[in-house]
């Protein structure tokens, strides 16, 4: 039986491996450990980015769900207004208001205030 070769993910050095088993990845222990290392950083730097994506999906959907809010509450002012009920009207049309004021502070888009 032969022997595979591979190199040295460090290094790049030749590897003699055994033809059955696990092929050896590193030349060396210290090899292995600087590469890890070295990798480390990248590592991180995936899973930050997997975690910033989710985050703006987060806040996406969120703002999703307040534009619908606010399109529900008026809809709910001008039945309210059909109704003649004016205090609850001004009541639903002052949150409306404050949702839209902070959508655009928060999210600076198009107007979003009755």
């Amino acid at each position: 039986m032969g022997e595979r070769t591979t190199s040295c993910r460090y290094c790049g050095r030749i590897i003699h491996n055994a033809e059955t088993g696990r092929p050896r990845l590193f030349c060396n222990d210290l090899h292995r450990k600087w590469y890890d290392r070295a990798t480390a950083d990248q590592v991180q730097a995936f899973l930050d980015a997997v975690a910033a994506t989710r985050t703006v999906s987060e806040v996406r959907d969120l703002e999703h769900d307040l534009r619908a809010l606010l399109a529900s509450c008026k809809r709910v002012a001008q039945r309210l207004d059909a109704t003649g009920d004016v205090v609850t009207h001004a009541r639903i049309a002052a949150v409306a208001c404050e949702l839209g004021q902070t959508l655009a502070r928060y999210f600076a888009s198009q107007e979003t205030h009755p």
